[in-house]
């Protein structure tokens, strides 16, 4: 899940896969609600054998058939069944990420110097196995 202060009413899901950059490769869906980034919301992830879902405040807004080749089709495939690499254990990253090709605009980096307190807060996080 991403979300970006200069898009207040959009958050996205991405899923990368493929080989090492640059023969890798992602999948993208965005979900649109009215200031979405305000506040704070409920985000998950069902992972099952076959399929990835994603949700926002218990309400499905991308599901992800996991039955198909995973290759980037960009270098050396380094998968050799369906569903890989989503047969895997993963882990999860939380950060705050400033600049990159997200913004739409030039982003001015000299302008992140004059933040007083960028944060993240993360109220708590729950993995759970069926």
């Amino acid at each position: 899940m991403e979300a970006f202060g200069n898009v207040p009413n959009e958050v996205s899901h991405a899923m990368h896969y493929g080989g090492v950059w640059p023969n890798n490769a992602l999948i993208v869906d965005r979900f649109t609600q009215a200031n979405i980034i305000d506040g704070f919301h409920v985000y998950g992830i069902e992972w099952e054998r076959d399929s990835m879902r994603f949700l926002i405040d218990d309400k499905v807004v991308w599901n992800v058939n996991l039955r198909k080749s995973w290759s980037s089709g960009r270098g050396r495939n380094p998968y050799t069944a369906i569903r890989q690499p989503w047969d895997q254990r993963f882990h999860f990253i939380f950060n705050i990420a400033v600049g990159g090709h997200h913004f739409k605009e030039a982003f001015n980096h000299a302008a992140t110097r004059s933040w007083s307190r960028p944060e993240m807060t993360v109220d708590w996080v729950r993995v759970y196995q069926k």
